[in-house]
């Protein structure tokens, strides 16, 4: 939680300085050439490995623009949220309607209590003490295994577990910032979406600072230093170690949209614009930049619809780096941007209800390998009202019209017959109006219960009305019964059993419209 967040204009400074500059700029044509000539022999041809510490659990915290404080981001009953497991036989990915083994649990779920101290009822400040020796690294191994967490997975069941730390021989860093401009074409029917977004990751590399410096410091007394961007090709050339971030569920990318580009800024400039706090260390900080539209798969799951709530989305990995060698961080301008897009963006068809950021391990299914991942997660909500008043509305008052037919004698069978067979038609019209949009499931949805119950509740009248009228025809007044019934009890079964359907489905179901969210 001791975290230091500056909010800068960064990217206002940046565009500000007279220095603006590319490949072809002297300066930077000089430092191409430095760096690809490499006359001090110094090795930058991977990233920045050192020995670092790692806590076995971190805890999910956010920026409150606000207040100005960092927080730890709580569940609705007050408990904090696992955001990272670092130690590798903790790690445990849970997948759709993959369960858990006994005794595991994965990022997302929740903190309980600390040595029996419920989280809920402590504060951040009141955690912080908690967890101060444990996050500086002081504890001793008797310490360590006293300190018992408490957790509560997705099941149900609490587990408790010991703190650890895990020591690290060599571990590079990297910073994610993606920002979001646009997403549309949510496609439920074929699992996926687009997205406009800028995408950076920037990493630090130290020995290319003496092969840089009087390239990109201008005049230090005078706080003017120079950048330099580079294509992908120049990059290459240069051999120089870079972090190879996938979109891990982009499916496809509009190249003539795609932006990609490496932006190299010098230590000196960080330090002087406060943006990073000074450090004995000199480095030079590269940023590779991808903007475009891209399109992304994604899994949604479809119970309640049309009064469904949806989550996309948005990973990003180095799928050739296991995560004990390589930690990517989400840079705090990312945060910053969702919450601007949840407040400002807009998504066809849809309402925007939440966004925020997540870790998750990146496992690959050949190798085992397991490797940092960053996600953005947006949570939707889609908006029912074309749904409810063009399609399930239209649906009811075709069954009320179709019961209706008991409001007419008996010996009317034709006509009686006519209504409830062209009602039937409009239903089975209304149920191909209703599949365009949607894949083929292995599950029905509220409105496929709805449909079908509609079909059922629809062929009844004309068996009920073909009984009236034989006992009219055989002069038994049991009709006159049979009709007065269904005229009442007819209607109001189905919308007892509609009512039924939505509730059933909606009970347990997280993926709710928000107005139904009561019947959960």
């Amino acid at each position: 939680m001791k975290k230091k967040f500056k909010l800068i204009l960064f990217f206002l400074i940046f565009n500000s300085f007279l220095i603006n500059a590319n490949a072809l700029d002297s300066r930077c044509d000089g430092l191409f050439k430095s760096i690809k000539n490499n006359k001090l022999n110094l090795i930058f041809d991977e990233l920045d490995y050192k020995e670092v510490t790692d806590t076995n659990f971190e805890f999910d915290s956010f920026y409150n623009s606000k207040s100005a404080v960092w927080e730890y981001k709580r569940d609705e009953f007050n408990n904090l949220i696992i955001s990272r497991i670092n130690d590798r036989d903790e790690i445990f990915e849970i997948d759709d309607d993959i369960k858990y083994s006994k005794e595991e649990i994965a990022i997302g779920d929740k903190l309980i209590s600390i040595n029996g101290t419920k989280v809920s009822n402590l504060s951040d400040i009141e955690i912080d003490e908690l967890l101060l020796d444990y996050s500086d690294f002081k504890l001793t191994e008797q310490q360590l295994l006293n300190l018992k967490f408490e957790f509560e997975n997705l099941n149900g069941e609490r587990i408790v577990k010991s703190a650890s730390y895990l020591d690290r021989e060599s571990q590079a860093s990297a910073s994610v910032y993606v920002k979001v401009k646009n997403i549309s074409d949510i496609d439920v029917k074929n699992a996926k979406f687009n997205g406009d977004l800028t995408l950076s990751v920037s990493w630090q590399i130290e020995n290319l600072y003496p092969l840089s410096k009087d390239h990109l410091i201008v005049d230090k007394s005078k706080d003017e230093y120079w950048y330099c961007m580079f294509t992908p090709n120049e990059f290459e050339e240069m051999q120089i170690g870079e972090v190879f971030f996938e979109n891990m569920n982009s499916i496809q990318q509009n190249d003539n949209l795609i932006e990609d580009k490496y932006n190299f800024l010098i230590s000196d400039y960080f330090y002087s614009s406060e943006i990073y706090e000074k450090e004995d260390r000199d480095f030079i900080e590269i940023t590779h930049d991808k903007k475009g539209n891209f399109t992304f798969s994604n899994k949604y799951n479809l119970k309640a619809f049309p009064f469904d709530r949806q989550i996309l989305r948005i990973r990003i990995a180095d799928p050739s780096r296991d995560f004990e060698w390589l930690r990517l961080n989400v840079d705090n301008w990312t945060v910053l941007g969702l919450q601007d897009f949840k407040s400002k963006g807009e998504i066809l068809e849809w309402e925007i209800i939440n966004t925020y950021t997540n870790y998750y391990n990146e496992v690959d299914p050949v190798s085992t390998n397991i490797s940092s991942g960053v996600e953005l997660i947006f949570e939707i909500e889609r908006n029912y009202q074309y749904y409810l008043f063009k399609v399930v509305f239209p649906i009811i008052l075709i069954l009320l019209v179709s019961w209706s037919v008991f409001w007419v004698h008996p010996r009317e069978l034709e006509s009686k017959l006519t209504i409830t067979i062209v009602c039937l038609l409009s239903l089975i019209a209304y149920n191909f109006v209703i599949d365009k949009d949607l894949p083929k499931l292995s599950y029905l949805t509220i409105l496929d219960y709805i449909v079908l119950l509609s079909y059922v509740f629809a062929t009844i009248p004309n068996f009920i009305s073909i009984y009236s009228f034989e006992k009219h025809r055989l002069k038994k007044p049991i009709w006159q019964v049979v009709d007065r019934k269904s005229r009442i009890y007819g209607p109001v079964i189905y919308l007892v059993l509609v009512m039924f359907i939505i509730i059933i489905n909606v009970s347990g179901n997280e993926n709710t419209s928000a107005f139904l969210s009561f019947l959960r």
